[in-house]
C-alpha cells in the first residue's frame, strides 16, 4: 500500500476518492484468482467496460469500482461471499487498464447508472445487490434511484443523507484540476469532475423516499476524511446528525466502534457484515 503523499492518510476508496481528496492510492495485484467469467460491456459512449464475475452463488452483487479486478482484496471477497453471490467486479472507468478511454466530460450520474446496467445485462443479472464503499457509495446511490432492479444496497463510508457534495467538488478543482496535484492522467481527473459537478444540484433527503430497496449505511466512527490544505469533512459527524432521519426514511444504520475511514473499509471488517445483513434483508 503506497500513499501518494507523505503525511496524508491512505483511504481505501479507489481512485476516485483520492482523486476527490487527493489523497492516496492503491497499487494492488491479482492473487491467483479461480478463472472467472469475463466480458465487455458498451458503455453510453460506445467504448467497452471489461467486467468479471466471480463465485458460484444464485443472486448477483456488483461491487464498486475500487473493488476492480486486479484489486488486491477482491481474492477475500470471493473467499467470503463467492458461495453465496456471482461477485461482479468492473475496470470501469480504466482502473486497472482493460477498458478503453476516459469519459471526460460525459461522465454524469446518470450515464454512470445507464453504464452499469449496460454490465448487469451482459452478465445476464435481472436482479442484484450492491455494495459500494466511499465514492463508490455515493454512486450506488445514484443508481438506486435509477432502476427497480437494485434488491438490496449497501453504502459504506459516505453518509447517505446530507452528502458532501459541495466540499467535494471544491477539493477536487483545488487540489486536483487547478493544483495539478493528481497522481493519475487530467483525463482520469476531468471525468470525475465531470460526476461531482453533475451532484451539484442532487437533494438526498427528498430523494429517499424512491428508494424501495432494503438498505444499510455503516461508517466507522472515526470517520474524518482530511482536505488536502483545507481541513477535514467530519463523515461520522454528517452520519450521527442524519441517523434519526435515515432510519425514518428506511435506512439499517451501524456505526462501526474504533474504525477510520480506512478501518471500516477493511474486508474483516465488511465482509461479516455484508454477510450478515443481506442474509436477513435480501429473501426471495
Amino acid at each position: 500500500m503506497q500513499a501518494v503523499n507523505a503525511g496524508h492518510w491512505v483511504i481505501l476508496c479507489g481512485i476516485k476518492w483520492a482523486l476527490t481528496f487527493g489523497l492516496a492510492t492503491f497499487q494492488s495485484t491479482c492473487f491467483g484468482l479461480d478463472a472467472p467469467q469475463s466480458g465487455y460491456a458498451q458503455a453510453h459512449d460506445g467504448t467497452n467496460i471489461y467486467y468479471e464475475v466471480h463465485g458460484t452463488g444464485k443472486k448477483f452483487l456488483l461491487l464498486g469500482h475500487y473493488m476492480h479486478p486486479e484489486s488486491k482484496s477482491l481474492n477475500s471477497y470471493v473467499d467470503g461471499l463467492g458461495e453465496r453471490y456471482r461477485i461482479i467486479v468492473t475496470d470501469y472507468p480504466g482502473t486497472s487498464g482493460r477498458s478503453e478511454d476516459a469519459k471526460l466530460y460525459t461522465f454524469t450520474p446518470a450515464a454512470l447508472a445507464r453504464d452499469h446496467l449496460s454490465i448487469l445485462d451482459a452478465v445476464g443479472a435481472r436482479e442484484f445487490a450492491y455494495y459500494g464503499y466511499s465514492f463508490d457509495a455515493a454512486i450506488g446511490l445514484q443508481l438506486a434511484l435509477r432502476t427497480n432492479r437494485m434488491k438490496a444496497f449497501i453504502a459504506g463510508g459516505f453518509p447517505m443523507m446530507n452528502g458532501p457534495y459541495q466540499e467535494m467538488l471544491k477539493s477536487l478543482r483545488a487540489n486536483v484540476i487547478d493544483r495539478g496535484n493528481s497522481p493519475h492522467t487530467p483525463e482520469i481527473a476531468r471525468q470525475y469532475l465531470t460526476y461531482v459537478e453533475g451532484l451539484q444540484s442532487f437533494d438526498d433527503r427528498s430523494a429517499q423516499r424512491r428508494l424501495k430497496m432494503p438498505r444499510l449505511n455503516f461508517l466507522g466512527v472515526d470517520d474524518k476524511v482530511p482536505l488536502i490544505g483545507n481541513g477535514t469533512v467530519d463523515f461520522y459527524g454528517i452520519f450521527v446528525a442524519s441517523k434519526r432521519d435515515l432510519e425514518t426514511a428506511g435506512w439499517d444504520v451501524i456505526a462501526i466502534p474504533g474504525k477510520d475511514h480506512v478501518g471500516a473499509a477493511q474486508p474483516d471488517v465488511t465482509i461479516p457484515l455484508i454477510r450478515k445483513w443481506l442474509d436477513k434483508n435480501w429473501i426471495d
